[in-house]
């Protein structure tokens, strides 16, 4: 049957008017989700698209309000809950609980089965295993803020977290980085607490009482009269409507991930807990054991192992660096018998083998010195590519300069370069015209001389 419409607005604007409408016709919901993962409910109202109906068939997404409810509604850095909603006619997903009004409670559900209608009785479950994820982050949540006060100083204020089942991000400020040790030191004290298993209790009192106790509080948040305070043994005492773990022991292991800023005088570290943060540690020691046998070591001996490999590494590139200098001495005298006159002038025009553009200035150094006065065109190939470098000796660089005889010859490659009166490099990209090239540096040469 098609739902009847009660009540129609427009926009953004319209759907935050639905929840001020129902608020005002006395529709709440009590959160029953401390004690409770289930629980049974009226349901009170339906939104579909904005609009408040009577039922939603299967395949619709619709906002179930209830008068009762164990699922949190994302508030305080805390995601709502998941889970289902079941009754007598319908099976519905919950895919988030929101609370855009302090006590009023919207289920966000995707019909899965059947005709939900107002006014029936329903069964709301929250995902137990979900919701477990959530509360070891959010107490591990407050258990860094205390460890960040006492390791840093009290100056270290909340200025913003996220708690998903997933991870947890803590923002807050301080002046600077936080070092390796200090990060180290932050976790080792968190992990600390959760070992002694200190009780988490909560109980309600004025908003007074709770400053006065020296409960901490979210700057800028927006407190009523009557306030929640989470405490954590003698460790930690916050005001807080999120869920938490019964004893911090529940919490099993908390790992930071990272550390960075976000803004001119905010740190944030993001971390898991429990078996998220031993799935981590695993594959970190996975991680490391598969480097360990890439370079036949153990764990505990790879980094000796690794210094080693690189003194060897070193010593080798050292060992070759003498080797490519002699073979380049070889090669440059033999080069040298190829040299031509033009105008009087000293040219070698030739292609190095092997080489690439750094290997050519190498190249061009001692071929200098042993032309003693001239001009080097000097040609590599290399992943397909072409470099090229012009030399001249100082007392030519009137008669001519580097850069304005390596532009013709790049052109033939497909390139460009410039560079200095005694030094210029370029790139080319067609190898094949590479004899080419070659063979029009004379010629090149003797127009500019000319």
């Amino acid at each position: 049957a098609k739902a009847r419409k009660h009540w129609k607005g427009s926009g953004e604007e319209a759907v935050s008017a639905i929840y001020k409408h129902l608020a005002d016709q006395g529709i709440q919901t009590e959160f029953s989700g401390y004690a409770k993962l289930e629980d049974q409910a009226e349901v009170l109202a339906l939104i579909h698209q904005g609009e408040l109906v009577e039922e939603s068939a299967s395949g619709e997404t619709v906002e179930v309000i209830t008068a009762t409810t164990p699922c949190y509604g994302e508030s305080g850095g805390q995601v709502g809950d998941t889970g289902k909603i079941i009754t007598a006619t319908a099976t519905l997903r919950i895919i988030e609980t929101r609370k855009p009004l302090p006590e009023l409670y919207v289920h966000v559900c995707e019909v899965v089965t059947g005709l939900i209608e107002k006014g029936t009785q329903a069964t709301i479950k929250v995902d137990a295993e979900r919701r477990q994820q959530i509360i070891l982050n959010h107490t591990a949540t407050h258990l860094l803020q205390a460890a960040l006060q006492k390791m840093l100083g009290g100056h270290v204020k909340q200025a913003g977290s996220l708690v998903t089942p997933e991870r947890l991000r803590f923002d807050f400020t301080h002046f600077s980085a936080l070092s390796t040790e200090e990060l180290r030191a932050i976790e080792a004290e968190v992990n600390q607490q959760i070992r002694i298993n200190a009780q988490v209790e909560s109980q309600e009192m004025s908003a007074d009482a709770a400053r006065e106790a020296g409960a901490m509080a979210l700057f800028g948040e927006k407190y009523g009269d009557v306030v929640r305070v989470v405490n954590i043994g003698d460790y930690s005492m916050e005001l807080c409507g999120g869920t938490h773990v019964s004893a911090g022991g529940d919490i099993g292991l908390f790992r930071i991930l990272s550390e960075g800023g976000i803004a001119a005088g905010v740190r944030r570290i993001e971390a898991v807990t429990g078996a998220t943060a031993l799935a981590q540690v695993q594959q970190q020691q996975q991680t490391l054991q598969r480097l360990a046998d890439l370079v036949k070591s153990d764990p505990q001996k790879l980094e000796s192992r690794l210094q080693k490999l690189l003194e060897q590494q070193k010593e080798t590139e050292k060992e070759l660096e003498q080797l490519q200098a002699k073979s380049n001495a070889d090669s440059s005298g033999k080069l040298i018998d190829q040299v031509q006159l033009v105008e009087g002038v000293k040219l070698l025009a030739v292609k190095i083998p092997g080489t690439d553009g750094k290997g050519l200035r190498e190249f061009s150094d001692q071929l200098r010195d042993k032309l003693g006065s001239g001009v080097l065109v000097l040609v590599a190939a290399a992943d397909n590519k072409v470099s090229l470098l012009v030399a001249v000796t100082k007392d030519l660089t009137a008669r001519v300069k580097a850069g304005d005889l390596i532009k013709p010859l790049a052109e033939i490659v497909g390139g460009r370069g410039g560079g200095r009166p005694e030094l210029a490099q370029a790139g080319g990209s067609d190898t094949d015209k590479i004899e080419e090239l070659l063979q029009a540096a004379p010629e090149q040469l003797k127009q500019i001389l000319d």
